[in-house]
């Protein structure tokens, strides 16, 4: 799909996990018998497999260009699960160019890895090598990188010093009118609700975010593995815009999602000035037990605004009572009750009320970086919605940011005057 304004619609699936219940014996002499028994148990009673045709139909409907897979297309990593996975996606592949990273379940055991089962069963999607850089649209370009390793019993992820080293030299002369668009399996980084299991990490996100920062380039980093859809600005207010978006599961069902989380579109722009929309389509149940597939949410992001020109404002009231209340009782951290204290707020674009905190005195807001996390609190909006408020520092143990992310992904209406802030 290309408009006047010469967008490229791009589709974006997450985490499909076909599976199948029977292996040969020579392929259980490994972990595929507890990944078996996991399916058995648990996975197979969230993911609804039935709901996919009429899902990627839909996806068809918005006439993409391009389609991005996160990875983790199997359970087990079987033959089977994979010749699965590649006669779902065929009439996709046919018509859309198309780009995937593996997932720690496509690379379940050393001799998937060592047999290259992903890349024979999608060898015009998948890059020969990672990191791989090339041209996406305009002045936006795709870096898909790899972190899915055969890790034993756990599911952590690891790029490893030389992909880390070769994405710096691919990324270093990028400028500000760059976009980059990173394609991978492991988060970067997980809203404050998320406590993600040790054992699920990417062990080196940190290096990994240093290192992106380093590049002045737009980003929006593109992921999977916790199935849980999101899209949120990471706390990094020096940077000029760095956006962290969550396929989600398809078809893994829940409360919130009972027919599956569905998938994202972006429609990107040639200029990375220009405004990007986002989309956000899930299943809906209906009365009669069908369903239909509907808009969930809608985020535009104005790409033009450079976040160390916005104004600086002083905090609500019910801001500083959020703030208060999120700073530890032993930090040395301190602020006034009144509104017109030294605290100044700047409203972070695609932050659903994201504040970065500043004081009047303070010269060098340009320049400081995100520290640490230091608590979290749970409210609920006026609409009912919950939401997640995360309090960070910066690197020299100052109020930095007050990172605001509603459960549904919209932006926060209003903190309630007679809200109860309870722990996370």
């Amino acid at each position: 799909m290309t408009d006047t304004n010469q967008n490229m619609r791009i589709a974006l699936l997450g985490d499909l996990h076909t599976f199948r219940y029977y292996a040969h014996p020579w392929q259980l002499l490994n972990k595929r018998p507890i990944g078996l028994l996991n399916l058995y148990l648990n996975r197979r009673k969230k993911f609804k497999h039935k709901y996919l045709p009429a899902l990627l139909n839909h996806l068809q409907q918005q006439s993409p260009q391009t389609l991005l897979l996160t990875g983790d297309l199997t359970t087990t990593g079987l033959p089977s699960e994979f010749k699965d996975a590649y006669k779902t996606l065929k009439p996709l592949l046919d018509k859309y160019k198309t780009h995937l990273v593996p997932g720690n379940h496509d690379r379940y055991i050393p001799s998937i890895t060592k047999q290259k089962l992903l890349e024979k069963h999608f060898p015009n999607q998948t890059p020969k090598s990672y990191p791989n850089l090339q041209p996406l649209h305009g002045k936006w370009q795709l870096l898909s990188i790899n972190a899915s390793i055969p890790r034993g019993l756990n599911a952590q992820g690891k790029l490893g010093q030389d992909q880390l080293e070769k994405i710096k030299s691919l990324t270093q002369n990028l400028t500000e009118s760059d976009g980059l668009i990173i394609l991978s399996h492991y988060p970067i980084y997980s809203p404050a609700n998320q406590h993600n299991h040790k054992n699920h990490e990417l062990l080196d996100a940190t290096q990994l975010q240093q290192t992106l920062q380093a590049s002045p380039a737009k980003q929006i980093y593109i992921h999977g593995h916790i199935h849980k859809p999101w899209l949120l600005k990471l706390p990094i207010s020096q940077h000029p815009f760095t956006l962290s978006l969550n396929t989600g599961a398809p078809v893994m069902t829940s409360p919130l999602y009972p027919q599956g989380q569905g998938y994202w579109t972006i429609d990107l722009p040639q200029n990375t000035q220009d405004k990007i929309t986002f989309n956000h389509y899930a299943p809906t149940p209906n009365d009669d037990d069908t369903y239909s597939i509907s808009l969930t949410a809608t985020k535009k992001y104005d790409t033009s605004i450079d976040t160390k020109k916005l104004n600086y404002r002083k905090p609500t009231t019910d801001e500083i009572r959020l703030i208060k209340y999120l700073i530890p009782l032993n930090s040395g951290l301190y602020i006034s009750d009144e509104v017109d204290s030294t605290i100044m707020v700047n409203e972070l674009r695609g932050g659903m009320g994201s504040l970065e905190i500043t004081t009047i005195s303070d010269k060098s807001h340009d320049t400081r970086q995100f520290g640490n996390r230091i608590s979290d609190c749970q409210f609920n909006d006026i609409d009912g919605i919950c939401v997640i408020a995360s309090l960070h520092l910066d690197k020299e143990g100052s109020l930095f940011e007050l990172d605001i992310w509603k459960t549904d992904s919209s932006d926060l209406i209003k903190i309630p005057e007679n809200s109860t802030f309870s722990p996370v």
